[in-house]
């Protein structure tokens, strides 16, 4: 066989840190409501939420319920059934605990993607102010997925700047490295809008924060196209920071040439040496580093071409002095091990070396099997055994055992896509079908970035499916 389809299939899956997640007790209400919703599609999901949202009495398996009901509703007669059920089940919640407040920033969510913007803007402004635990980032997440992107950017780049009314929420260690990703995610939904234009040029006015604006303006410069003029600023604003080395942007300045050079993927030892001195200027702060190391890696995966550049960087950061120390590794999760393992699995995949790549799999799999990272390399080494070794039986009862164990939609999709083409090889148009209509279900409609992306993919697959099954 040839490796266009394992090519095709190839796509890691996103890993998110939750805010707040807890392990719950097996038999738990809550544990038992997760069983249930295991293996169901994204709209059965969806009616199950909106069920429970009226019967149950429980706050933790009511909030679990709320974020469910935010997360599928896929229409507009969905999200006004949403909104409903989510109304009908705050009085349910203890008075102003975490689970009442996480509801009714749900409800700002809703009202917002109904049209009903003010009101959804007056309640997310009165929980900020309130300085409620997620109201911030509640509120930028109902911007992101509204595709109100460039004031996301913008609400972002006021928290880390310092602005009064967001400052609450700015962590000590935090940079701006997530307004460039949300840049990033701007223009890659929209890669006509200029990011000066929408973004760097409306925060000119506040120039009581001129090291700011002026990283916003390099950053927007480079997702802009403009990569030297943006290095030049970043190092002229980095020779300004150095002579204190008191700003607090001071210890992220390499972080954003990095970030811009890998992306880039034509100059790697600059890359590399603002990597290194990223790594230097923030020592002992490994969590901090690995953090900014996956995001960094899960930028580049962001658009298709630039998928093949992943290995370079994740196998710069493995094999480096800092990630190699017995310090560092003790300090490190399983879970950022896996991931930046994973990434360097799938860059090297996209680069053509497949063999690298299944041994990375393998050991990642092997190592660490109930990460997330590790079902995914799983997952890989199944496509190679049935795209490169010729293994389809073994192949599909790998990909089955992973799909009986797997709660994560794209991680499910991956799998019913690889399903759907198994049956397209035996011409068993219908059964393709139904395959790639479960793979397209599992990912809600309101999903950014490569999940967008994938499911682009997944309704072509489906188009044609549908011309073979016709005999055009």
């Amino acid at each position: 066989m040839n490796n266009s389809g394992f090519m095709a299939l190839l796509i890691s899956v996103i890993l998110v840190a939750g805010m707040g997640a807890k392990a719950e007790e097996a038999g738990s209400p809550v544990e038992q409501y997760k069983q249930e919703r295991l293996g169901k599609p994204a709209y059965e999901r969806f009616l199950y939420a909106q069920e429970i949202l009226v019967q149950s009495q429980d706050a933790a398996v009511l909030h679990e319920a709320v974020q469910d009901v935010v997360r599928y509703a896929a229409n507009r007669d969905e999200d006004e059934a949403a909104l409903l059920a989510i109304e009908a089940a705050i009085p349910r919640l203890p008075p102003d605990g975490d689970t009442y407040r996480e509801a009714v920033l749900a409800r700002g969510k809703m009202l917002t993607r109904l049209g009903r913007r003010e009101e959804a803007e007056t309640l997310f402004q009165e929980a900020i102010q309130k300085q409620w635990k997620h109201a911030l980032w509640r509120y930028s997440e109902s911007l992101i997925e509204n595709d109100a992107m460039a004031e996301a950017c913008r609400l972002e780049w006021e928290r880390i700047a310092g602005i009064e009314t967001y400052r609450h929420y700015r962590g000590e260690e935090e940079s701006l490295e997530i307004f460039l990703t949300l840049l990033r995610l701007m223009k890659h939904g929209k890669p006509d809008s200029l990011a000066a234009v929408e973004v760097s040029h409306k925060l000119e006015n506040h120039t009581d924060r001129p090291e700011y604006v002026k990283i916003a303006r390099a950053l927007c410069m480079a997702e802009d196209g403009y990569i030297p003029e943006a290095l030049a600023l970043l190092n002229e604003l980095d020779r300004g920071l150095s002579e204190t080395k008191t700003h607090r942007e001071y210890k992220h300045i390499p972080l954003y040439q990095a970030s811009i050079l890998f992306k880039e993927g034509r100059d790697y030892p600059p890359a590399e040496a603002a990597f290194l001195e990223f790594i230097a200027r923030n020592e002992g702060k490994d969590s901090k580093i690995i953090a900014s190391a996956l995001r960094l890696a899960r930028d580049i995966e962001m658009v298709l071409e630039n998928r093949k550049k992943m290995d370079e960087f994740a196998s710069f950061v493995i094999h480096s002095p800092w990630f190699q120390n017995e310090e560092t590794q003790k300090k490190l999760t399983d879970d950022n091990k896996a991931e930046i393992y994973d990434m360097q699995q799938m860059g090297l995949a996209w680069s053509g070396d497949f063999d690298a790549s299944v041994q990375v799999a393998r050991m990642v799999a092997e190592k660490y099997p109930h990460s997330l990272a590790g079902q995914n390399c799983m997952m890989n080494h199944a496509l190679y055994l049935g795209y490169h070794d010729g293994k389809p039986e073994e192949s599909i009862r790998l990909l089955n055992e992973i799909l009986r164990q797997a709660d994560n939609e794209m991680l499910i999709a991956h799998i019913r896509v690889v399903l759907a083409e198994t049956a397209m090889k035996k011409k068993n148009y219908g059964e393709a079908l139904e395959h790639l209509q479960d793979a397209l279900d599992q990912i809600p409609l309101r999903e950014k970035g490569s999940h967008a992306g994938y499911r682009k993919e997944i309704e072509a697959k489906i188009d044609e499916v549908i011309r073979l099954k016709a005999g055009k």
